[in-house]
């Protein structure tokens, strides 16, 4: 099932526009029909699903990481697997991300952004989690 605007995901997930791809994902601005909140919903392997052992894994992963807490760490608010595509549902950052803020920051704003993030890798380093990104 290859994603797109305006389908239904998850029985549940109304998909609104794409937001991002990677080699593994994607992320969709989306509305939870339930509640008419926009969420972020990413999927790991649209289209094509995982197999059993890679939905395991995968669950295992989530379940390692799903405790972490830190200001510099989106926290996801649900995990669940679809037609085997895994899936989180986490908040919707209406800002988007920082690719968006590429020549518009200032150096103070620079230098803050660099240290949330390092913020946030040293304490996913502290507990022997490695960010694959």
């Amino acid at each position: 099932m290859q994603l797109q605007e305006n389908a239904l995901f998850a029985n549940r997930y109304q998909l609104i526009k794409l937001l991002g791809r990677g080699g593994f994902s994607e992320v969709w601005l989306a509305q939870d029909t339930f509640t008419s909140i926009d969420i972020a919903l990413k999927v790991y392997a649209p289209g094509s699903g995982m197999d059993d052992d890679g939905v395991k894994t995968f669950s295992e992963e989530i379940r390692r990481t799903w405790t972490l807490n830190h200001s510099a760490l989106l926290k996801p608010q649900h995990f669940d697997v679809d037609n085997n595509m895994p899936y989180l549902i986490m908040p919707y950052c209406s800002e988007g991300s920082c690719l968006r803020r590429i020549g518009k920051m200032t150096e103070f704003d620079i230098w803050s952004l660099l240290a949330d993030v390092a913020s946030g890798l040293d304490y996913l380093h502290s507990q022997d989690v490695i960010h694959q990104d």
